[in-house]
């Protein structure tokens, strides 16, 4: 354990080293390929979690599919393996303007929505409840989901 989280740290340092001397076009020559092999490496071997995704508040309600690369959003999955990304909170919101209006419907809705997207694609995505369940998706090479409830009315 201390190992991973040594890892991570290193990896979020090199990740600002780099960034840092990237901030403009000329600076991308200057990237040292060694320390950026070794900061793809890291990223390679650390499970990466993306603690809160708007995704679920930017489809609803839209023809999407999360398993074709999207043309708007950032965020499908077929982005997330590319990218390296192996979890994700998907945050369901439901806005205080909602309050009087059924919000509890409004999230149900956004989870359904969820677990639709990935029962569509079990080869790339499963919905996740644990720690471990990370980890066993990671070794299968798919794309754990959470949800992560936002607000609460």
């Amino acid at each position: 354990m201390k190992l991973k989280i040594k890892n991570i740290i290193v990896f979020s340092c090199i990740l600002l080293l780099v960034s840092l001397s990237c901030r403009d076009a000329a600076a991308k020559d200057k990237i040292d390929p060694q320390l950026w092999a070794k900061a793809q490496k890291i990223h390679r071997e650390a499970v990466v979690v993306d603690t809160h995704c708007d995704t679920p508040m930017v489809i609803m309600g839209k023809d999407v599919d999360l398993g074709q690369r999207l043309q708007k959003g950032e965020v499908d999955f077929i982005r997330m393996k590319e990218g390296g990304l192996d979890a994700s909170f998907f945050a369901v919101f439901v806005s205080n303007r909602l309050d009087k209006k059924h919000p509890s419907r409004k999230a149900f809705e956004m989870i359904d929505e969820i677990y639709n997207q990935v029962d569509k694609h079990p080869d790339l995505a499963e919905i996740a409840r644990s720690p471990a369940d990370i980890r066993r998706l990671d070794r299968a090479g798919k794309r754990a989901i959470l949800i992560g409830m936002e607000n609460g009315g």
